[in-house]
């Protein structure tokens, strides 16, 4: 839902405030106390990085604090639930899925996923936006015809 919520922002942000209409995606994984973001913009070209990177660290900071809002949440759990009832009807979803089940997650029943996102209050993604976004930020920068560049800041 972080990861998702992070996609959803970036997106609105580049193509609104900057006209930048790509495909950003985010990955969040939480890793004990902190997590690990991953932002990116497929296909951004070169001239565009330096903004994207600005607008990216600032969803961060943003982010922490404006992630559990009640409308952005319940927006979030209907795409996601809805997300869900569509992948249980694919082949390949219910494998992988089975598979985690079995070998990786005993606990986990992945047909009770709706249920579990249904339930999610603004401030159990508030806790865990706060708890886990701690700690320096590192962004970076790759696209063809960029040098790479590596962002670390102190929140």
């Amino acid at each position: 839902m972080i990861g998702q919520g992070f996609t959803s922002h970036m997106f609105r942000e580049l193509r609104r405030e900057r006209g930048i209409g790509y495909a950003p995606r985010a990955t969040y994984t939480a890793m004990g106390r902190h997590a690990f973001l991953a932002l990116g913009v497929p296909g951004l070209h070169p001239s565009n990085c330096e903004q994207a990177i600005g607008i990216m660290q600032d969803i961060v900071h943003r982010m922490k604090s404006t992630l559990a809002h009640p409308d952005f949440l319940e927006g979030k759990k209907t795409q996601m639930i809805a997300s869900n009832h569509i992948n249980l009807d694919e082949p390949g979803y219910r494998t992988n899925a089975f598979l985690t089940q079995e070998f990786d997650a005993p606990y986990y029943d992945f047909r009770d996923i709706a249920k579990h996102l249904s339930e999610v209050t603004p401030e159990q993604l508030r806790d865990a936006a706060e708890r886990n976004l701690q700690g320096y930020q590192i962004l970076i920068a790759s696209a063809p015809g960029y040098t790479n560049r590596f962002h670390a800041q102190n929140p």
